[in-house]
């Protein structure tokens, strides 16, 4: 993700977007860089599915607007984030419970009735091939990146 917002900041800057979108945007980022949420187990996956979310409500609100300032992009709602990690954890806990009874395999009545019938008493196991992406960097560089973004900005709007 560090890569990848300071190239659509850039790009918000040479397209022309607004200053106060663009910072909004950049405050956006540095908030997240710094959340606490980083340190608990998949609190990267849980802050990057809350950017995602908001990111796009905000563009869609941007688009809407008539006139009416859009909600501030810049401040990080920790019910949000909160409520995507609960449900992140209990979709979770459902494919581990799932998995689990997968491993149990089958109830003997069922595997007496396929051994009867020829046929497989459970469809076979799928495999989750999900990969994590880990970034390269420390948050500290992400950081000294976006904050330098930011001073640029700064810069050409005064």
């Amino acid at each position: 993700m560090s890569m990848v917002k300071i190239n659509l900041l850039q790009c918000t800057e040479e397209t022309g977007w607004p200053q106060d979108h663009i910072i909004a945007l950049a405050t956006f980022y540095l908030n997240l860089e710094n959340h606490p949420k980083h340190q608990e187990p998949d609190g990267d996956t849980v802050l990057l599915a809350y950017q995602a979310q908001v990111r796009r409500e905000w563009h869609i609100q941007l688009k809407r607007t008539t006139g009416e300032p859009a909600f501030d992009i810049s401040t990080i709602n920790d019910d949000l984030v909160d409520k995507i990690g609960v449900k992140m954890w209990n979709a979770t806990k459902t494919q581990l419970v799932t998995r689990q009874t997968d491993v149990a395999g089958p109830p003997p009545q069922l595997i007496m009735t396929a051994q009867a019938t020829g046929e497989h008493p459970l469809p076979l196991p799928t495999v989750d091939m999900t990969h994590r992406h880990m970034e390269a960097g420390s948050a500290n560089h992400r950081t000294t990146n976006l904050i330098g973004f930011f001073n640029r900005v700064q810069a050409k709007q005064q």
